[in-house]
């Protein structure tokens, strides 16, 4: 995003203002309520010139493209999500768009997918703390800017803030006298079998979904390699993966211990 936004802190901050709105459906309906006062549609054909440097075009765009990585992550049906990015690929050409119509159709068939998408990607969201949701945001910065050993440092410090809380919360008197110093390697080593077998530590090895224990390893590994100058390479493919990784964890209902009122925005 390299053009001024004068939504840029809301849009950096995605996840987090979500929790603040009930619908992405009405936001993108305030965007585009006056777009035909905007000046490139003042025609019957649109000026390159004057579209290209339109704040108002721009600023929309800016929070598309913004939904469309949220879309992503949040693993929203990547059919649609394609959909919705060709549409934005499209609205970025003015000689795709031409006419005032024509870019009226494109915005159309974008809020059907924002409004189909609406509910799902909602509720997801809400998933997180406003907490965790700072956490996977920049995480989501970093990795639009092409940070790709930060991208997957802040994902993954959001996976383990998650295992630590979850670990405090069923035995907090364990964690603070033994297990508050642990490492994030050390952490998830408890889950594993034939480790940590002394009956203490028996409800907090309950904790992690088996399927996710090969996960957070992996996880864990790559942050060591995105932190500490190990010589492995941290590519944009891993990134997008253990991205996706992350969020998958996190946005799993079997990894929440938050109650509905901790969830809500803050």
């Amino acid at each position: 995003m390299n053009h001024h936004s004068r939504d840029a802190d809301r849009i950096r901050e995605i996840l987090h203002y979500t929790h603040s709105i009930d619908s992405f459906a009405r936001l993108f309906s305030d965007l585009i309520k006056s777009y035909r006062a905007w000046k490139p549609f003042s025609k019957a054909r649109i000026v390159f010139d004057t579209y290209l440097a339109s704040s108002e075009v721009l600023n929309l765009q800016h929070w598309m493209r913004k939904y469309i990585i949220l879309c992503r992550f949040l693993d929203m049906r990547r059919y649609y999500v394609d959909e919705l990015a060709d549409i934005v690929q499209r609205i970025h050409s003015p000689r795709d768009v031409a006419t005032p119509k024509g870019f009226d159709d494109l915005l159309q068939h974008f809020m059907s997918g924002v409004k189909f998408f609406d509910k799902d990607l909602m509720a997801k969201a809400e998933r997180l703390t406003c907490s965790e949701c700072i956490r996977l945001d920049e995480a989501l910065v970093c990795y639009e800017n092409y940070a790709y050993h930060a991208s997957v440092i802040m994902a993954v410090s959001a996976v383990e803030a998650r295992i630590t809380e979850l670990i405090r919360r069923k035995n907090k008197r364990l964690y603070n006298s033994e297990l508050s110093k642990f490492t994030l390697g050390q952490l998830i080593t408890i889950f594993e079998p034939g480790q940590f077998m002394d009956k203490k530590y028996e409800g907090i090895k309950k904790l992690m979904p088996d399927k996710h224990r090969p996960l957070v390893a992996l996880l864990n590994r790559y942050r060591v390699f995105s932190a500490h100058p190990t010589g492995e390479a941290i590519t944009a493919q891993i990134a997008d993966s253990i991205m996706h990784l992350a969020f998958a964890f996190m946005l799993d209902n079997a990894t929440c211990p938050y109650t509905e009122n901790e969830l809500k925005h803050k």
